[in-house]
């Protein structure tokens, strides 16, 4: 049930600066705190309407049970209620299926509470029901929901005996998700046990599973889990580049909870790194996010983040502030107790209150009198003074509520300016033009660059309208986009129907001519289906000649107007040339590509060929992906070798 990424949402605060103190406390104990928790309302409302008209018990165990799953985020006395009635309906209806579930629901929410020995027993009288039972498929979560428990408790050991019972199991009924979430939990406490290396083979296994059944949500936990890992042994670079790639995976998939844990680490990566206001920048779009879906326990990590973060940058002002912002919502919101307290004052004073009236009754009438008229003057005063408090607070609301509206504003308009910035530049240019006013230029060793033009383009494009002719462009570069941000790869720009990017820039890596190679092999691959589709509808067609070469380059900015990342150095002309001496329908790269990548794929060698400018080159045309080295036939590359690539990556 559990991975990294899970966490149990509850209601969210709007962040406050010192200022709003007066006004954030008053809310509290005059206008209550019912708004705060809201983010589920609608589910629970949606429910406790069809469970007071249905009728059919066995329906009606299931919804309370649903119920109690809502209720373990903001309110976990009612969900315990909720599950108490559910687990007597199935016990009073003698059925052991659902008093199974019923266990395991009371199981959740005492988990959700923290009285994990309650937790343990329900899960446990679970347990024995289902392997009554005979339900495999029940068993193995359950084996799983009680590792995580004792991981909780700090028991590792004890842990990893479950979720090891949970994975054999759940190879044993061939459940491939439910096996990959128990190799993640297991990563998970070799993790809390700082054995690393143990962690992240759990990961990288974990990994490959998600990505043969094309699960994008499990990518994007096992790439989180990974760059932890590489957080706490130091390798930061390494770190950033596994966050990010989970938060690409999380902003297209619209998963506001993933982006908010990624966004939070990349900040956390970012101050580890120095760059301290790239890292609250990071921080501050966790904190809207967190806002948005409601996470107490997220907002209570990013604040501890930015209170760590303006402490290091030396503004204690905001330091403090936040670190206040994470203390009221940890104590004044979630602890149970004060609210029990502010329940017995009151309690106390309407006692107090009972027992000055009977007193007074018994005075003399002179006394009586006297006491009353001081009573009076002191309730005119205090009800004077509170309703000026109360217009005061108004006041201050309202203008809270301007300032915010605000905010907002230019919040949206400064998120719509880095948007675009960063479709223009790669982030570690885009922050550093930010932080220094500058981009300075780069010496990368080794880059992998590609060059594509289309052949008889010219021609063809005299009897194509502008409208025509620019749609089929952006047909063609929008696909060439897709495919080259597959393999972590820069796109450089465009010149005319000429397409250029390049691997291992601005983040360095190792395995930049084998992705390049492979997304050459995809964009061939898509134009030939391409021209298939034009030649049975009739309509003209472009073929595509590609080149690639290794070497180094220099990278950056130039101007102050229009400014676009560039790359410059003899290896660019000669990827250049590599194109101009190809084919159509073929991937051409030079002899000193061939030597990083040949074995990895099938090359036909050219021999050495008439370059522009170059004399004569060695190349080779690019044919396949190695068939002893692919997978399943589906042309992927082997894990093994190419992850050894990846965590060799130069940081």
């Amino acid at each position: 049930m559990v991975n990294l990424k899970f966490q149990i949402n509850s209601k969210r605060f709007w962040p406050l600066k010192f200022g709003h103190w007066f006004l954030f406390v008053f809310c509290i104990l005059f206008l209550g705190i019912s708004s705060v928790f809201s983010q589920n309302q609608r589910t629970v409302d949606s429910l406790e309407y069809r469970l007071a008209g249905v009728r059919t018990d066995s329906v009606k165990i299931q919804i309370l049970n649903d119920l109690v799953w809502e209720y373990q985020y903001h309110n976990t006395e009612k969900g315990i209620s909720y599950g108490k009635q559910a687990l007597e309906l199935a016990q009073k209806l003698d059925d052991s299926v659902a008093i199974a579930a019923s266990h395991e629901r009371m199981g959740v929410i005492y988990w959700a509470k923290g009285d994990y020995s309650v937790a343990l027993e329900h899960y446990f009288i679970g347990l024995e029901m289902t392997e009554k039972q005979g339900n495999d498929n029940a068993i193995a979560p359950t084996l799983n929901n009680i590792g995580l428990i004792f991981m909780d408790m700090g028991d590792l050991d004890k842990s990893l005996e479950y979720l090891e019972k949970s994975l054999k199991m759940e190879e044993e009924v061939g459940n491939e998700q439910g096996y990959a979430s128990s190799l993640s939990n297991i990563g998970l406490v070799y993790s809390e046990k700082k054995e690393y290396e143990k962690a992240l083979d759990y990961f990288l296994k974990t990994l490959r599973i998600y990505e043969d059944v094309d699960d994008d949500f499990g990518r994007s936990i096992c790439y989180n889990n990974i760059g932890d890992i590489h957080k706490y042994q130091g390798n930061y670079s390494l770190a950033f580049d596994y966050y990010s790639r989970s938060l690409e995976i999380d902003e297209g998939n619209g998963d506001k909870l993933g982006m908010a844990i990624n966004y939070n680490s990349l900040g956390d990566v970012l101050l580890a790194k120095g760059s301290n206001n790239m890292s609250i920048t990071y921080h501050q779009k966790s904190l809207q996010l967190y806002e948005e879906i409601g996470d107490i326990n997220g907002l209570e990590e990013v604040y501890e983040s930015l209170s760590g973060a303006y402490e290091k940058m030396k503004d204690f002002e905001k330091a403090l502030m936040h670190y206040k912002l994470r203390a009221a919502l940890k104590d004044t919101l979630l602890n149970k107790e004060n609210s029990k307290q502010i329940n017995e004052m009151a309690t106390k004073y309407e006692t107090e209150k009972k027992e000055q009236k009977i007193t007074l009754l018994n005075k003399d009438n002179a006394l009586q009198a006297e006491q009353l008229n001081k009573q009076k003057i002191i309730n005119w005063s205090v009800g004077a003074g509170l309703a000026l408090v109360l217009l005061f607070a108004l006041v201050l609301f309202n203008r809270f509520r301007l300032i915010r509206k605000q905010k907002s504003i230019i919040e949206h308009e400064k998120q719509r300016s880095e948007e675009l910035l960063l479709n223009i530049l790669p982030v570690e240019t885009a922050a550093e033009l930010k932080e220094t006013g500058q981009a300075t230029p780069k010496q990368y060793e080794k880059a992998t660059v590609l060059f594509t033009d289309f052949k008889n383009f010219t021609k063809l494009a005299e009897n194509m309208t502008p409208v025509e002719l620019v749609s089929e462009l952006d047909y063609c570069f929008k696909e060439f986009d897709k495919i080259i941000t597959k393999y972590n790869i820069e796109k450089i720009k465009t010149i005319g129907d000429a397409y250029m990017c390049a691997g291992g820039l601005p983040r360095t890596n190792k395995t930049n001519p084998v992705d390049i190679v492979m997304a050459g092999l995809e964009i061939q691959q898509f134009m030939e289906h391409w021209k298939e589709e034009k030649t049975r509808e009739g309509k003209p067609f472009w073929e595509v000649r590609l080149g690639i070469h290794t070497g180094p380059v220099i990278a950056g900015i130039v101007g102050v107007k229009k400014f676009a990342y560039d790359i410059w150095g003899d290896t660019v002309n000669t990827a250049s040339r590599m194109e101009s001496s190809g084919e159509p329908g073929k991937v051409n790269i030079s002899g000193d590509t061939y030597g990083w990548v040949k074995d990895f794929f099938e090359c036909i060698h050219r021999g050495k060929v008439q370059a522009k400018n170059k004399g004569k080159v060695d190349m080779y045309f690019v044919e396949r992906i190695k068939l002893e080295l692919s997978q399943n036939g589906n042309g992927m590359l082997p894990n093994e070798k190419f992850e050894e690539m990846k965590l060799n990556t130069a940081t």
